[in-house]
């Protein structure tokens, strides 16, 4: 979660029926944020914010992020706890990914200009064009 329940201002892991756990890492609002928690095999779980390690959780043998049942967004009741805001993509990986592997998909990620930035220097361009051909 971007935000633990209720209100903690931390990102967190909620293990439906079972507990809620609060990170250390602040929650991000307002901006669009690369999140990657890897679960590894003792049950710790590390969390990167844009590419960069953020921290490590102790093991929880009941954190699942193995492609079983799970939720992103709300609970399964759909009246509590619902995200506001948007997810633009969601990745599993059957593997850990490594470090350079989580910097490198973050790279990648940001390599790529929004669609309205594309626009605008595009438009910028032609407009450049235009005006050069005006003075001629």
């Amino acid at each position: 979660k971007v935000e633990q329940w209720p209100n903690t201002g931390k990102f967190g892991v909620t293990v439906e029926g079972i507990a809620d756990y609060s990170l250390n890492t602040n929650s991000i609002f307002d901006l669009t944020t690369h999140v990657v928690f890897i679960r590894r095999g003792n049950g710790e779980l590390d969390m990167y914010i844009n590419g960069v390690f953020a921290e490590t959780h102790g093991a929880k043998t009941n954190w699942r992020l193995d492609g079983g049942v799970g939720r992103l967004g709300s609970r399964s009741n759909g009246t509590q706890d619902i995200a506001t805001g948007s997810i633009f993509g969601v990745a599993s990986y059957d593997v850990p990914l490594t470090s350079t592997q989580v910097s490198d998909l973050y790279t990648a990620y940001t390599a790529i200009p929004e669609p309205s930035s594309a626009a605008i220097l595009l438009g910028f361009l032609g407009l450049g064009s235009f005006v050069y051909r005006a003075r001629k």
